[in-house]
């Protein structure tokens, strides 16, 4: 019998909690937040290449389930947290920081060309 829940080290995701993540994100601005904070503290407690790697795609597509908002809250809110807090600045070393900086870099593009592609669309 297959698992509910999928690890990768040190980072977990319960399938059954998927569930709840789309009401979760339907609610106020505080708590989609908060709820990237926690899976980017959980992608950024790994040290090795390969593990933050394998993190990274397991965010990146979380944040697909809302990527204008979630790419909006991580860019508006939890980025400059991170920043102007001291006791996260680790967070922002290598490759730690080359992680984080390169999903910023994936929403961002990602982002941009789903815009393109609805102007095109609607110009058509």
């Amino acid at each position: 019998m297959p698992s509910n829940s999928y690890r990768i080290k040190n980072f977990q995701v319960n399938v059954m909690e998927n569930i709840f993540w789309p009401t979760i994100l339907r609610l106020h601005q505080p708590y989609v937040d908060w709820l990237i904070l926690i899976v980017l503290q959980q992608m950024l407690e790994n040290n090795k290449s390969e593990d933050l790697c394998q993190s990274l795609s397991l965010v990146f597509s979380i944040f697909h389930m809302d990527l204008e908002h979630m790419t909006l809250s991580l860019l508006l809110h939890t980025l400059p947290r991170i920043l102007h807090t001291k006791t996260r600045l680790h967070l922002m070393i290598d490759p730690r920081g080359y992680t984080l900086a390169k999903l910023c870099v994936l929403c961002i593009d990602l982002q941009a060309t789903w815009m393109s592609e609805r102007t095109t669309l609607v110009t058509c």
